[in-house]
């Protein structure tokens, strides 16, 4: 709203807003969760000049031109990270094989599919296998790419490496709190051997996290694309729909 972004004084060279990347970044990954792209897009444009070696400013952008269906703009700006860089960090690679994976979605085209895979792969691999995240993404376009052996064992490895950390946190004393996307990935995981029990868990992380609209809705659509490719019936385990 006008209102809202008026009151952020963006136009004002004493913003606080505007003192470094940090406070404009997570407001506008917060708007994203909410799907408010306008505002988000509109502080994006405020803080790019001045924040404009920021790798997270340009993931963020990245993010919102493939919200927006700009994804060989998102695609260009991410793989120019890739070459100008040492290495590549985990987040560009998870935007990235994003991208990748809206570009075959829309065009059927498999390439972008393998290129989806790799790059997943990649993060995964480059987290050391503890960004659970690029990992039970890699499972599943493993699962499209019909390497459903691979992606069995990648989910596993996911669920194992979650309910261990769990685990850990528990053994240590501290009441460990899964984030949204920790919860849909361990119930993601399970979901190739345990669907029922899955099922469960995703039910149960969108009643804790109904404001994370747009996720929801990626997450059912992932899930019951995942029972139909491994031949189950996404209704006959009471799966939510979007």
């Amino acid at each position: 709203a006008p209102e809202f972004l008026d009151s952020l004084r963006l136009d004002d060279r004493d913003s606080w807003m505007l003192v470094s990347p940090v406070a404009p970044t997570v407001l506008i990954e917060r708007l994203l969760d909410r799907e408010q792209y306008e505002p988000a897009q509109a502080i994006l444009n405020v803080i790019k000049p001045r924040f404009s070696y920021d790798l997270r400013v340009k993931q963020l952008q990245a993010l919102l031109w493939s919200n927006a269906g700009r994804l060989d703009d998102a695609r260009l700006s991410l793989e120019r990270e890739e070459k100008t860089r040492a290495t590549t960090d985990e987040e560009t690679c998870g935007i990235l094989a994003g991208v990748y994976k809206r570009l075959w979605k829309k065009s059927q085209n498999a390439d972008w599919l393998t290129k989806c895979q790799q790059c997943y792969q990649k993060g995964w691999q480059r987290s050391g296998e503890t960004n659970a995240y690029l990992g039970i993404n890699a499972a599943y376009t493993a699962l499209n790419l019909g390497q459903e052996s691979e992606a069995r064992i990648l989910a596993a490895e996911v669920g194992r490496m979650l309910e261990k950390r769990r685990q850990d946190f528990l053994t240590s004393g501290s009441e460990l709190v899964l984030n949204y996307w920790d919860q849909v990935t361990l119930a993601e995981a399970f979901l190739y051997e345990e669907p029922l029990r899955a099922a469960a868990m995703y039910e149960e992380a969108f009643a804790s996290f109904p404001e994370q609209t747009r996720n929801i809705k990626v997450s059912c659509v992932q899930a019951r694309d995942i029972l139909t490719k491994l031949g189950r019936n996404p209704e006959e385990y009471s799966f939510p729909s979007e």
